[in-house]
This record gives C-alpha cells, structure tokens and sequence, in this order.
C-alpha cells in the first residue's frame, strides 16, 4: 500500500494537474467555468497558460484541447482540489474547482456535485396498523 501511494506522490502529471487546478481555482474561485472562459484567461494569466502547456502537447491550446483536459479529469482529487463537472440545461459544459477540505459535501452527496441541491434521505415509513378481521355473532 505504501508502494501505491509513493508512486502517486512522485507522478509528474498528477504535479501537472495540481498546479492548473491552483491557477483555476486563484482565477475562478468556486465560481462555475467554461473551456472558452480558461482559454480567453491564457494571454492575461501566465500561470494558466504554463500550467496548461505542461499538460497539453500543443504551445497554444484551444478551446476544444481545454475542454478534453478538463473533461478526462473531472472527478480526481489532488491535495484537496477536484474539477467538477456541472450538467446545465442549455448543455454547455461547465467546471468548477472544489476543495473537498471545506466541503464533504462534495465527496459524498452525488446530486450536490452536479449542481443540484442535496436530497434529505428518505425516511422509511411504518407498515399500516392490521385491519381487524370483522367477528361474526353465533346465530342461534
């Protein structure tokens, strides 16, 4: 288990992936995201843009290779930092930067990571009282 996690610890994408997830989340806060808000952000903030120039093979990323970078790493947690990706109506896709050290909630109520308000479990009901058979008078 120690091996495992000595490996994580010394992955270079996973350093990678920190540093942009740090920039975003100086940049945008907990506000939401799109791939075309980071790429307008690239000629204003130079800690965007080496961050994701290390990770992406190309100089000078698009809107799209944004967009697949943030979308193939959704979800993974890094030093307390997650992208999360927030379903919308109009089917845009949107990110957020969480830090799951502030907020549980993240990690474990599904619906609140998708943009929705968490669902109060729900409370199993008692069976109805038993309906007394009715009792038939001898006749006589």
């Amino acid at each position: 288990m120690d091996a495992i996690k000595e490996a994580q610890n010394n992955d270079p994408e996973q350093e990678l992936l920190l540093d942009l997830m740090k920039a975003l989340k100086n940049l945008f806060g907990g506000k939401l995201f799109m791939a075309k808000d980071v790429v307008a952000k690239l000629t204003y903030n130079s800690e965007i843009l080496e961050a994701i120039e290390a990770i992406s093979s190309t100089p000078r990323p698009n809107t799209r290779q944004v967009g697949w970078i943030l979308k193939n790493r959704k979800g993974k947690i890094i030093d307390g930092l997650s992208i999360i990706y927030v379903k919308n109506i109009k089917k845009v896709k949107s990110y957020r930067i969480e830090d799951t050290n502030d907020n549980a909630e993240v990690l474990f109520n599904k619906p609140y990571r998708y943009g929705f308000p968490p669902v109060p479990p729900r409370v199993p009901q008692p069976p109805p009282p038993p309906v007394p058979e009715p009792v038939s008078s001898p006749s006589g």
